[in-house]
């Protein structure tokens, strides 16, 4: 999805999305075979809400 340049413990942020926990080993595998030397990887997961905002009802009720 994006590659971000980062300063501190690591040189680059990519975001990525995978279908799997299988397919984001293959992501990572790609990854690995392209880029020279070593690599680390850390995994965060932060989805407070994605995609769709809820209806705010305007009455606590339910009444609009």
């Amino acid at each position: 999805v994006s590659v971000s340049s980062v300063t501190g413990e690591f040189d680059l942020m990519a975001e990525v999305r995978a279908k799997s926990s299988a397919h984001l080993g293959e992501l990572l595998d790609d990854i690995r075979a392209i880029v020279p030397g070593r690599t680390r990887t850390v995994l965060v997961l932060n989805s407070f809400m994605e995609g769709r905002v809820p209806p705010l009802d305007s009455d606590p009720d339910g009444r609009q």
